[in-house]
């Protein structure tokens, strides 16, 4: 056998990067194995709970130290009998599993050892008053809890309930939150009278709070006016002086003004907000090399020339621009843009700047500049009027004429020569069957294209052929059917193909299409994801109703192949596995915080 055959260092190495199942069945091939397996038992991940994964835990239950159950659908009861049997555990990842949060503490009081913990606080009916984990009266403090990661309903109660959950972790070093969901907390009443984080501030050193809405409407500041109990500058500057960890998102913005002090350590914080020429100057005195800058519309909208001449040269450091809502001023010749963003990783830009020339000249001097470009996450959005679609900024800076053009094969940028791209969001833009293929990529592994009605995407297929390593895939248009043949057949061109996402404008009153071609691919992905205008749209429908329910049963639950996490035909804010796929559209930033 050829692993018998390998040192035994390596040989754990190999066996670490195996889950549960594939542990059991190794471990009993050979007492060899069995020993090497022993030995390094320290972790496993669990997504079904199989019979042999059920050998797996209550054979090493005892010395297993970390469990990774993210999209684990066994009931409750079966995950709360697994981690019976695992009373050491030190790290916990109970994300998107059927184990609603209220059952989170009876977990708390049984593993006394558990120093990380990862769970989700989501309302999966849709129902706000759904009880999602005050904590019972009585219930002790966690003292072993170092590391708390958690994905939260924008609604009172998980809020509430997360908060009572810090303060009962005296210890607490690292809060990671992130909140997902629609816009429903602006009249929320929760109040505290002394910062909850007050007990944690000594001990707490890193702190990340994200925001995932399902809409591109700004959260409001009084949601961390009221986390913080009124003291978010305050709290923010004082962990900034103390050389603490500080990351705050709103779809790119820092909530909360930067800290007035100049000598203060701002470089920690990941996003900056500037919104006129008149505090371009005094803000980047105070900058002290950032990584990330975004640059806002306001009443006097920025030139982009400043781009150049007072921004990006002087910060060395960035490795993330945010420039969405700024706009081609007719000064800014575009190569030259792309040339001073060598070292940037994230580039976030309105369709109008991703516009060139079409002389020879240029286009070979930006073919050289692509080739060395580091940019490995790039959104591109363009004008914001079409039909069903917002954007983050409520202000009318989407009447650019340029953004509204259609992205012809000559006027584009060959995206192809990117050779570090990982993720492409093309949104709100028209384009050209022509011009699709140039804008694909064969080192991208997530692309979300939504485009307008005018779009021609007879280019799909080929568009999908040449991503080749596309994992991660959400589709937005107008006008497309989903028992379109042509879409399909493009699907199937995605060899390595894990979540699909598909933004219906209405319901198809055929479905053979689908129906014929969705078996081809459903093997090879762990998540469908089927958006609809309504909620209840969908649900009621009873070809599609019917079709995913059949999928569903013979897919998951079937022998042989049991590797379908969900099939979801829900409203976007009821989908949770494959969240970020669905969520980030606006989010430019640095590479997800750690976890998400």
């Amino acid at each position: 056998m050829s692993l018998l055959s390998l040192p035994n260092e390596i040989l754990r190495k190999v066996l670490r990067r195996m889950d549960a199942e594939s542990l059991a069945h190794v471990s009993s091939m050979s007492p060899r194995l069995d020993a090497v397996a022993r030995d390094f038992l320290h972790s496993t991940r669990i997504e079904i709970l199989t019979e042999p994964a059920w050998k797996y835990v209550e054979d090493f239950g005892h010395l297993v130290r970390s469990l990774d159950l993210t999209n684990c659908m066994a009931s409750p009861a079966e995950i709360r009998e697994a981690l019976n049997m695992c009373p050491g555990l030190q790290s916990l990842n109970l994300q998107n599993t059927s184990l609603t949060f209220p059952a989170v503490w009876d977990v708390l009081e049984e593993l006394k050892e558990l120093e990380a913990l990862c769970f989700s606080m989501l309302d999966q009916t849709g129902d706000s008053s759904a009880d999602l984990g005050i904590p019972p009266e009585g219930t002790s403090t966690y003292a072993s809890i170092r590391k708390l990661q958690v994905e939260v309903s924008p609604t009172e109660e998980p809020l509430e309930g997360l908060l009572e959950l810090v303060r009962k972790c005296p210890n607490l070093q690292r809060l990671s939150v992130n909140i997902i969901g629609e816009e429903v907390l602006p009249q929320w009443s929760g109040r505290f009278d002394t910062d909850p984080l007050e007990q944690v501030a000594d001990t707490l050193d890193t702190i990340i709070i994200t925001l995932s809405m399902s809409d591109c409407i700004s959260f409001h500041r009084t949601l961390l006016q009221r986390i913080f109990a009124d003291k978010v500058d305050e709290r923010m500057k004082k962990w900034i002086e103390e050389d603490k960890e500080c990351y705050i998102y709103e779809k790119g913005w820092l909530n909360g003004e930067a800290p007035r002090d100049p000598s203060s350590a701002i470089q920690r914080i990941a996003h900056f907000s500037l919104s006129n020429e008149e505090n371009l100057e005094s803000s980047s005195r105070a900058w002290n090399n950032p990584l990330e800058v975004r640059l806002g519309f306001s009443g006097s909208e920025l030139r982009a020339t400043l781009l150049l001449q007072q921004i990006i040269p002087k910060l060395p450091t960035l490795v993330a621009v945010d420039l969405i809502d700024v706009h081609h001023d007719g000064l800014l010749y575009p190569l030259d843009f792309f040339a001073s963003c060598k070292s940037i990783k994230s580039l976030g830009i309105s369709a109008c700047l991703l516009r060139i020339a079409r002389s020879d000249t240029e286009s070979e001097r930006l073919e050289r500049i692509f080739r060395q470009s580091k940019i490995a996450k790039l959104v591109v959005r363009g004008n914001a009027r079409i039909i069903g679609l917002r954007r983050r900024s409520s202000r009318a800076s989407s009447d650019c004429s340029h953004c509204a053009k259609k992205f012809l094969r000559e006027n584009v940028p060959d995206l192809r020569l990117l050779e570090n791209l990982r993720e492409l969001t093309l949104s709100e833009i028209k384009v050209a069957a022509s011009a699709l293929e140039k804008l694909s990529n064969r080192t991208v592994r997530t692309v979300r294209l939504k485009l307008s009605c005018a779009s021609d995407i007879t280019g799909l297929r080929r568009f999908i052929g040449n991503c080749k390593n596309l994992e991660d895939f959400k589709l937005t248009v107008e006008w497309v059917d989903l028992n379109s043949a042509f879409v399909w057949r493009a699907l199937g061109r995605a060899e390595k193909l894990k979540q699909l996402c598909l933004w219906l404008h209405e319901v198809p009153s055929s479905l053979s299409e689908m129906e014929l071609n969705l078996p081809e691919i459903l093997p090879r992905l762990e998540v469908l994801h089927i958006h609809g205008p309504p909620a209840t749209t969908l649900v009621i429908n009873p070809l599609l109703s019917d079709m995913l329910t059949r999928f569903f049963s013979g897919v998951y639950m079937g022998p042989g192949c049991p590797i379908m996490d969900h099939i979801h035909s829900r409203h976007m804010h009821q989908i949770f596995p494959g969240r970020r796929l669905c969520y980030s559209d606006d989010f430019i930033g640095l590479s997800s915080p750690e976890g998400w």
